[in-house]
């Protein structure tokens, strides 16, 4: 097997799985073997390229962290046998537990040692709690052959104590659903929807947890919806019981108090996404933490403007800082106002964010950057 990629969670939604579908699928096509470990698999909302091999390690729902050490034993014992048995040339993994899983089975010569291991480190490495810092400084900055950042910022952080040649930076994209701007799809869309000509249309995008600060794109909303020729979309992500309930709580109540000015969609897949979209001239990001906010650069290749939080990886991502805002209604509803005033200002922010799409985030330049990783070992 030419590269062999680690996931921590199910094949649902979430940044690891979105960005390990886009390569994996490219580099398939590209004519490499390419395998998939997962956890156990339920729905799988992510298309997948049909030569691409899943293997699933039906004992876990979600891959342990490494605050479960005897959890992480048993992984161990599941991606040992797998891996001894793929053979894989490279290991690609995209979170904390089983890149320390795997950084110890090479430690201790439990698979192959000519295999080349590479972790993309999604998160913000200062982000870390110090104990998990000082656990990936002895584990897998010693093993992994090379550490992949989606910013400079944390980019930067991994340099303090690993070569700099075996930092590389690449940042995530959007994949072939998103490669092409289609102005007649988006009226197509619109028309669909009911969006008028006149209508400034926000979007909230994220799964339905703490993070992701629904509260405050609730506030947002109410007090945007009470003006003229506004309406709101909630985009949500809900990955268990409990999540559903509570999206569909919140977006009852709104739909409930504003009728047609709100709509809402619950767990949609990408394809789904790449339209929705369309839908929206501005994205608004609530998020109290986003390592680097894909959604964001998804709404950029459509043509939105962004508005966010100047949390994480949106600071380099969104980059204006006009556009990035205090963590109250207000700060976001004074830019809003603002943008409906001057609808040529928000014309011209339209096309800026979707100009740092195609030069910085399209699948054209992230393809590029990772078939000259790859080159390297294969």
């Amino acid at each position: 097997m030419d590269v062999l990629y680690i996931l921590d969670d199910q094949l649902i939604t979430g940044g690891a799985q979105i960005s390990t579908s886009i390569i994996g699928n490219h580099l398939s096509e590209e004519g490499l073997r390419i395998g998939i470990i997962t956890p156990k698999l339920n729905t799988n909302l992510i298309e997948l390229n049909p030569n691409i091999e899943l293997y699933e390690v039906s004992k876990f729902s979600r891959f342990p962290n490494v605050k479960q050490p005897l959890k992480i034993l048993l992984l161990m014992k599941e991606l040992r046998r797998l891996i001894n048995s793929l053979e894989p040339k490279v290991i690609h993994t995209q979170m904390v537990g089983s890149s320390v899983a795997v950084s110890l089975l090479k430690k201790f010569g439990l698979i192959p040692r000519g295999t080349k291991l590479i972790y993309s480190n999604r998160e913000q490495f200062e982000s870390y709690h110090r104990v998990i810092k000082t656990l990936l400084r002895n584990t897998v900055a010693k093993e992994f052959n090379v550490i992949v950042c989606t910013t400079n910022v944390n980019a930067n952080d991994w340099k303090e104590f690993v070569e700099n040649e075996n930092v590389v930076i690449i940042p995530n994209t959007t994949g072939y659903l998103y490669k092409n701007y289609d102005t007649e799809q988006e009226v197509s869309v619109k028309k669909q929807y009911n969006i008028n000509i006149n209508d400034m249309v926000i979007g909230f995008v994220g799964r339905m947890n703490e993070v992701k600060n629904w509260p405050l794109a609730v506030e947002i909303s109410q007090k945007y919806l009470q003006r003229k020729n506004r309406k709101v979309i909630f985009v949500i992500g809900a990955n268990s019981e409990g999540e559903f309930e509570k999206a569909n709580e919140i977006t009852s109540s709104l739909k409930e108090e504003f009728g047609d000015k709100f709509v809402f969609f619950i767990n949609k897949n990408q394809e789904e996404m790449s339209k929705i979209y369309y839908l929206m001239d501005i994205l608004v990001v609530t998020s109290n933490m986003e390592s680097f906010g894909r959604m964001a650069i998804e709404a950029m290749s459509r043509k939105c403007a962004v508005l966010s939080r100047d949390v994480g990886g949106l600071t380099e991502v969104v980059e204006r800082k006009s556009n990035l805002l205090e963590a109250n209604s207000i700060s976001f509803i004074n830019m809003l106002d603002k943008y409906y005033r001057n609808p040529d200002l928000l014309k011209k922010d339209k096309e800026w964010f979707y100009d740092k799409y195609d030069k910085k985030y399209s699948s054209k330049q992230h393809f590029k950057l990772y078939n000259e990783l790859y080159e390297r070992f294969l």
